[in-house]
């Protein structure tokens, strides 16, 4: 009996050890088996980071931003934190905490590097003082910035209504500007009680997430942890699910494993922050790097179509585009709009034809002019020429609001009818402005006093306008675009000075491509009225818009110039009531 039980003694003292041993060759030999490509994918994770930075005074958070460009500005400076989250996404494995055994614990292994968010913090710490005074002049020009916006925005929604195409879109983005600049100028306040930089902290502060499959084909999502005392020399990184478990679904690697098939290198860092690409086809928003806004239609990755565009550089575009070049507005006539005609000597002339019997006793015609008068109890608008295309909602039967009289030109010339035009205008309700024609050759001085002298300058007349429609060889004779401006600008100024009101400017085309731009003085002080007869509306800020000269009005024979009122009745009435001759 004591024989037996001392060999089944002796057989367990040999069985244990041999299971314990098979058992670490299987599970070491598990460890070192190859993985098919079901279980690799079941091993692949992604660690999901939001992390920013935050300005700490006094222990508490005051602003954050989430990067530092190389000009030393705070990237995406904010008082609202989650607007400073940014997003970045490391490729990672399911891993075992040991070689030989299969306990993972919810443990993940990627490779990335702190470092780079450790220079930021230090960076930042170390230069504090000169960063924050940059970003207090940064902030003052964003600023002044969105206020210039503004005021070009709320400029042309003054100008429009809901019937002009992209009025409710840029009536949105306006109301979004107004937003922006209530946030810079809370930022502002921040920033500038910034008065001891010294006492400012930079502290990074991350969110880490894992994103997985498992079995199911639906993304999952935990709460997990960087694991600072298990991760190795800054790069690779070990973290570990909020609660220590392992999802079902998913495949561990061992660390041999991980050598062999997750050898993960900085290439394949996948960033999830929104990238700005210009759209392809439809309808998309774009802004550039120097923060020019477009929202539109485009086309093979071009603006085509009806969009606008606005930025601190250069007022509002709304309109057609093609292939990124902005044509124009495409304005939509009704009856609606405030429309208006100038006159001078040639709407009392009409040719008529003589017959006569030559020597020869031939029957022959000839053109004789005839003066004829207006019939203005009839003016009305009945055709807007055939200069350009139009796009006109319904017949057009519009009434005339306002008529602008030709009086003098140059030094010495008078329009005979302009005393007789004035005042049956006048008699019939019409709101009248006079203009002169300039000529660029005489005394800029003596055609001042010259068109003072003849004109009529009512209470509640137009502002008087300036008729400049220089040749090049003018131009080149007086000495120049320069010589030209500074003697325009002289007459607005001496006429300004007599009657109280800032006088219109009449030119064309040609004239705002290659002289208005260099104009600055003239832009900023004086209104525009631009002749041209093209289907879009000039692109600049004006006052009247001469759409076409072959128009038709009923109660004068021949053709007439038509004129459009920048702007609706309202728009109008405020025109009237403050720029009008006093």
């Amino acid at each position: 009996m004591k024989m037996q039980m001392q060999k089944k003694k002796k057989r367990w003292l040999w069985i244990i050890p041999s299971a314990i041993i098979i058992s670490i060759i299987l599970i070491g030999g598990y460890s070192y088996l190859p993985l098919s490509k079901k279980q690799i994918r079941q091993s692949i994770a992604k660690i999901e980071c939001k992390y920013c930075y935050a300005l700490i005074e006094n222990g508490k958070y005051i602003a954050f931003f989430n990067d530092i460009n190389t000009d030393s500005v705070l990237v995406n400076l904010t008082y609202d934190k989650k607007v400073a989250i940014k997003t970045i996404e490391y490729t990672a494995r399911w891993i075992n905490k040991f070689q030989l055994l299969p306990w993972c614990n919810g443990r993940l292994l990627t490779r990335f590097s702190l470092k780079p968010k450790e220079e930021v913090v230090n960076f930042t710490n170390q230069n504090l003082s000169y960063i924050i005074d940059k970003e207090k002049k940064l902030l003052a020009q964003k600023e002044l910035d969105l206020k210039s916006e503004i005021t070009e925005l709320e400029y042309y929604l003054s100008l429009h209504n809901v019937r002009d195409e992209g009025f409710n879109t840029i009536s949105i983005f306006n109301a979004k500007i107004i937003a922006d600049l209530d946030t810079i100028q809370k930022l502002s306040r921040i920033i500038n009680a910034i008065s001891n930089p010294s006492k400012i902290k930079v502290k990074y502060i991350p969110q880490y997430s894992v994103i997985y499959k498992g079995n199911s084909l639906r993304t999952k999502r935990l709460p997990c942890v960087m694991l600072a005392d298990e991760s190795q020399d800054n790069k690779q990184m070990i973290f570990q699910t909020a609660d220590h478990n392992t999802p079902d679904g998913v495949r561990p690697l061992s660390r041999y494993q991980f050598r062999k098939y997750g050898n993960i290198n900085a290439s394949e860092i996948l960033y999830q922050t929104h990238k700005e690409e210009k759209p392809v086809n439809g309808h998309g928003i774009f802004v550039s790097p120097n923060g020019d806004y477009y929202e539109g239609r485009w086309e093979n990755g071009k603006r085509n179509g009806f969009g606008f565009s606005v930025s601190p550089h250069h007022g509002v575009r709304a309109g057609e585009w093609k292939d990124d070049v902005y044509l124009g507005e495409r304005m939509i006539y009704t009856s609606e709009r405030i429309y208006g005609i100038g006159i001078s000597r040639y709407q009392h002339t009409v040719k008529v034809p003589i017959y006569y019997v030559d020597e020869t006793g031939k029957r022959r015609k000839k053109e004789k002019n005839k003066i004829v008068h207006i019939e203005w109890n009839k003016l009305r608008i009945t055709h807007l020429g055939n200069a350009s295309k139009k796009t006109v909602d319904g017949p057009v039967d519009y009434p005339i609001s306002f008529v602008y009289i030709k009086s003098t030109e140059g030094q010495s010339l008078r329009n005979a009818h302009y005393g007789y035009d004035y005042k049956m205008a006048r008699r019939y309700g019409f709101h009248v402005g006079t203009y002169h024609y300039f000529s660029p050759l005489s005394s800029v001085k003596l055609q001042a006093r010259f068109f003072l002298r003849n004109a009529v300058l009512r209470h509640g007349d137009l502002p008087p306008a300036l008729d400049v429609e220089p040749t090049k060889a003018q131009i080149k004779k007086i000495g120049g675009k320069n010589m030209l401006l500074n003697r325009v600008v002289e007459w607005l100024k001496i006429v300004e000075n007599h009657t109280g009101v800032k006088p219109v400017l009449y030119v064309n085309q040609e004239f705002v491509n290659n002289y208005l731009n260099d104009a600055s003085y003239i832009k900023s002080h004086y209104q525009i009225w631009i002749a041209r007869y093209g289907e879009y509306k000039p692109d600049v800020k004006l006052i009247y818009w001469q759409l076409c000269p072959d128009g038709r009005v009923s109660g004068i024979k021949g053709e007439v110039d038509i004129n459009v009122f920048n702007g609706y009745r309202a728009q109008f009435d405020d025109f009237i009531a403050n720029e009008s001759i006093k």
